[in-house]
């Protein structure tokens, strides 16, 4: 079960007062006329707002509504914004709620835009694009999907975790009629992802009203069905510096959805500073550019992975992280209050989780490259053709707290005897035109889509970023499940992961997901090196949250910011 707890620090070891919720009717009651202020260290005039355009892409989660609320506690699923009227054999019937309006003209969001994002997710090759074939309109607020076969019911509903309804029908209708067409999405895929849109659109509780090169203001929209549990009037997102640790501390924003704090910020922090936590259900990995001419062999990636420390790793991330004990994209290295955990073996066999490899034997690191004709001379490593062997490590410049882990990557593979340098490039550009456009030696990101089913993370590797890591799925190769020295042997992993997509079968689902677990930590598209939690903070001076301690329970949904407004969890007061 993967279950955050609180943090340390604070009169009740999280921050914060034991006070209760201010009530509020709205009948009765007069809001707040205040702000809730979140950070960016954006100029919000330079987004755009074409969520598929990976340049300055903005969409605000407040400002349109969620599919579903998946609840980790409970593994439960709370529909929202959709319901599953009908769901059997190879098609589903799925009805929107009737009560959402496009804020800048009154339109009633309805089944043509449904059916636009199904469409958009399968053009980018999407989670949810995976499951139907074909998708039309069967009512004004009905869609019916002609599913991929019987697809495994567990993945058809995490489909729609981590989702909004972003995409208005008549903004993107072009796609939609190259894909009704049936041109490839090879072709339309490209041209949806240099699309942009200059004017936000929205549906949720708060509408934009105002962007400058400091501010992104919304203003409560109070016809909106959530809008009855919001007692404040505005939503800012203020543009502030890049020390997060400072601007927190300084109160110059109420709330950050998810940092990790150093120790400055930790012991230092106020009674009414609250850090609540949740799974986040991924950490940071290290990607392979599998076109490269060293790291694209796969005992070249074995052999790095075996130098790597993530014990050391993950200490120098914070008390919030923990290494991956052996890595294959199973979720479950950490648990509630934040200590290593085995959960990541409740996905597969006893046998399954023994079989995999720990990757922690550095003279076995050093025979593979010998083997894969690499040298060491006077503790330097050289290339087969005699040069010094270096790597860069390409990492987003903004995103500070993930800077000491591939910087003690770096200091690791130096200490081995690689030249391992970190390149830190501004955020705007890092993901486009490095790791999205495959450009790098070893890269930065996270491993998994935050789904903590194995299908998604698998899917992930082989099908949703393989462009990106330069991996062609008719080169993936692995030994025999329990023989890492063994011959590598070519695998089907599409197969694999079309049958775990469509199996309803438990039993079988844990063969595959223990045969896919084994080639990926044998290929190793990307190495994941930490596991973390995380951690959601709000000043109290102003506002009330629920006591992540006493409440534990309502932090355990992604995410606390996005659904605290919207079932009265917070509060001005």
């Amino acid at each position: 079960m993967l279950v955050a707890g609180c943090a340390g620090g604070g009169d009740d070891e999280n921050g914060g007062a034991a006070d209760e919720r201010p009530s509020f009717d709205p009948d009765e009651d007069e809001r707040v006329d205040t702000a809730l202020i979140q950070p960016t260290t954006d100029n919000p005039t330079n987004w755009q707002y074409n969520i598929y355009n990976p340049s300055q892409e903005f969409g605000h989660e407040m400002n349109n509504d969620q599919f579903v609320w998946y609840h980790m506690e409970r593994d439960e699923f709370t529909w929202r914004l959709i319901d599953i009227a009908e769901y059997e054999d190879d098609h589903a019937l799925v009805d929107l709620a009737d009560d959402r309006y496009w804020h800048s003209d009154g339109e009633n969001v309805d089944a043509e835009d449904l059916r636009t994002k199904l469409i958009l997710e399968d053009i980018m090759s999407g989670d949810l694009g995976a499951v139907f074939e074909d998708v039309s309109i069967s009512g004004d607020h009905q869609v019916e999907m002609d599913l991929a076969g019987t697809i495994n019911p567990e993945v058809f509903d995490t489909s729609w975790t981590n989702m909004w309804l972003d995409t208005r029908a008549d903004q993107y209708d072009q796609f939609v009629e190259r894909w009704e067409d049936g041109e490839s999405i090879d072709d339309i895929r490209p041209d949806l992802e240099n699309y942009e849109l200059d004017e936000i659109e929205g549906h949720g509780p708060f509408e934009a009203v105002n962007v400058t090169d400091n501010l992104f203001e919304m203003e409560l929209v109070e016809d909106h069905p959530d809008a009855d549990q919001i007692n404040f009037t505005r939503w800012e997102i203020h543009r502030v510096g890049s020390d997060t640790g400072e601007v927190l501390m300084g109160n110059e924003v109420d709330t950050i959805r998810n940092f990790t704090a150093e120790d400055a910020v930790l012991d230092n922090r106020p009674d009414d500073l609250t850090v609540g936590h949740l799974p986040a259900m991924w950490g940071m990995a290290l990607p392979f550019n599998l076109d490269h001419e060293h790291v694209g062999n796969v005992r070249v990636r074995q052999a790095l992975a075996e130098f790597i420390d993530r014990e050391g790793v993950a200490s120098s991330y914070g008390p919030y992280g923990e290494a991956v004990e052996a890595p294959s994209g199973l979720v479950g290295n950490i648990d509630g209050e934040n200590n290593p955990s085995d959960a990541w073996t409740d996905w597969i066999t006893d046998e399954g989780a023994d079989a995999l490899h720990r990757y922690d034997d550095v003279e076995r690191g050093r025979d593979l490259l010998r083997e894969e004709g690499y040298s060491r001379d006077d503790e330097q490593w050289y290339t087969p053709d005699d040069e010094e062997f270096e790597l860069t490590i390409t990492m987003p410049a903004d995103t500070t707290d993930w800077h000491p882990v591939y910087q003690t990557v770096e200091g690791q593979l130096r200490q081995e005897g690689i030249n391992a340098d970190v390149e830190a490039v501004d955020d705007t550009v890092y993901w486009s035109d490095y790791y999205l456009d495959g450009d790098y030696d070893l890269a930065s990101t996270g491993w998994t889509l935050q789904n903590s089913y194995p299908y998604f993370t698998f899917r992930m590797y082989y099908i949703i970023d393989a462009q990106y890591l330069n991996l062609d799925t008719d080169d993936v190769v692995a030994p025999p499940i329990g023989e890492p020295d063994g011959d590598l042997e070519s695998v089907d992993v599409v197969g694999l992961l079309e049958e775990l997509q469509t199996t309803q079968d438990e039993a079988e689902s844990v063969e595959l997901i223990e045969e896919i677990a084994w080639v990926t930590n044998q290929y190793l598209p990307m190495l994941p090196l930490t596991e973390i939690n995380d951690t959601v903070w709000f000043w109290e001076d102003e506002w009330w949250v629920p006591d992540p301690v006493e409440e534990s329970e309502t932090y355990q949904s992604k995410w606390p910011l996005w659904q605290f407004p919207r079932t009265g969890n917070l509060r001005a007061r």
